[in-house]
């Protein structure tokens, strides 16, 4: 009888430790990872990403004009495509599914598709172009809503161009919802809009400095007749990029070369006037990006002053001067795009290690504890970044050297998350050997008993 409670406590010991063990074993069931879906030998202007991931679009240089090519994020091989002579498309802006596209041109046209997802090879026209708006689109100033209704121009020179009710209009000479011209306006550089197209902001340059301008209620009517704010006074430069988090809550922008700064704005839709920045950093950034809820932020420094990426967690609770940043990487090299998922969960980048044409150039990702997810070397200088929502999809592209990239980027996934590529046998193997404890435990048991008088 005595053997026989050893054997018990022995047995529950043993299938004790292996229940711990499958159970810290089961808590992870991938590893993050960065990898090449395919790569494409042709220029781009500008590449947006749908936010599902599923679809890209990119604009494109041709020797009469322009093109536009609409991609399956898995394919190589474009479903549709657009040619145009006598301009050239400067950029491009996706809906959340892609079934909306907008591109803005050379010329101060917008061109939009609708049903993009349900057409194939050469397209005849756009389903309508704006007027002329009087001057180039650049990159960076067109946007779309998510539902693909709302488009956002300010790359035409000083003022700001908002088209509402896009899926309804069909003529080549659409006039926008309404327009506006920002305090202080000489060039508009940036713009960026809300998912739900209900806040905006713009930036760019006063002629002597800087500014930001912010909208809310843009999508209703009564439209704005001006902006809800500016900021004007603290910007002595030029703005290049910016961004609004999806509730309108909070706008970051930096401005360029030797003067420029990141400021960061909290409670944007209750501040006025010429509100001062909630928290700077004082370095030349060049690029930004912000997570939908406006907490973590990223920054690049480009080839004036080349000093890495640089990343801010629990931005929208920072306050004050000089604001360090939470971790840096790649300190002294060349970062000429960024991007963020809207959780924050992914970062994204492109670099220039040795900042000279013709070296090194590479695609480097990032968790948002600083830790590295990937990195590849391109084949090319690339200076353009778009993701999907979720950062399980980045593609990259530059116009200087041939070289479109797309990349699949996976995140470790935990019990009680999203399944995804689960290793199923590796979360039942535990139980298996459960039920091997068991059947060995039953069969000693029998064993002692049938050795005991």
């Amino acid at each position: 009888m005595k053997n026989l409670k050893s054997t018990s406590s022995l047995l529950l010991f043993l299938v004790s430790i292996l229940l711990v063990s499958s159970l810290s074993c089961a808590r992870v069931s991938g590893e993050a990872g960065v990898s090449l879906l395919w790569s494409n030998s042709m220029s781009v202007n500008d590449v947006a990403v749908s936010g599902d991931g599923e679809y890209l679009a990119v604009v494109n240089s041709t020797v009469s004009g322009g093109a536009l090519f609409f991609f399956r994020s898995e394919s190589a091989n474009p479903i549709w495509w657009w040619l145009i002579s006598e301009e050239t498309p400067l950029s491009v802006a996706i809906s959340y599914d892609a079934g909306q596209v907008a591109l803005g041109t050379s010329t101060g046209y917008v061109y939009y598709f609708d049903s993009s997802r349900t057409r194939s090879g050469l397209q005849a026209s756009p389903t309508w172009r704006s007027r002329d708006l009087g001057g180039g689109i650049e990159r960076r100033t067109i946007d779309i809503s998510d539902d693909g209704q709302y488009v956002l121009v300010g790359g035409t020179g000083e003022s700001v161009y908002y088209f509402a009710g896009c899926g309804a209009r069909s003529t080549l000479s659409e006039e926008p919802t309404w327009i506006n011209y920002p305090q202080g306006s000489n060039d508009i550089r940036a713009v960026d809009l809300t998912p739900d197209g209900q806040y905006l902001a713009v930036g760019g340059s006063t002629g002597l400095g800087g500014f930001v301008a912010f909208y809310q209620h843009a999508n209703t009517q009564p439209y704005p007749t001006s902006e809800t704010w500016n900021a004007r006074t603290e910007i002595d430069a030029p703005v290049t990029d910016l961004k609004v988090s999806d509730d309108g809550h909070s706008v970051v922008a930096v401005t360029s070369l030797q003067l420029a700064t990141l400021y960061y704005w909290r409670d944007a839709k209750s501040l006025s006037g010429d509100p001062a920045s909630t928290w700077n950093s004082t370095l030349p950034y060049f690029c930004v990006d912000m997570s939908a809820d406006g907490g973590n932020v990223v920054a690049g420094k480009p080839i004036f002053a080349p000093c890495g990426i640089h990343f801010w967690t629990g931005a929208g609770s920072l306050a004050g001067k000089d604001k360090p940043e939470t971790w840096a990487r790649h300190e002294g090299e060349s970062i000429l795009d960024v991007a963020i998922s809207r959780d924050g969960e992914i970062i994204a980048a492109v670099g220039d290690p040795y900042r000279v044409i013709g070296e090194e150039y590479w695609a480097y990702f990032y968790g948002p504890d600083g830790v590295s997810l990937g990195e590849f070397q391109l084949d090319s200088l690339s200076d353009k970044i778009s993701m999907s929502a979720d950062g399980g999809t980045v593609a990259v592209g530059s116009a200087v050297l041939d070289s479109l990239y797309v990349f699949k980027i996976t995140r470790p996934i935990t019990v009680g998350g999203e399944l995804g590529d689960t290793d199923y046998l590796s979360l039942l193997a535990p139980f298996f050997l459960y039920g091997a404890a068991v059947a060995v435990g039953v069969s000693l048991i029998v064993a002692v008993r049938r050795r005991t008088p």
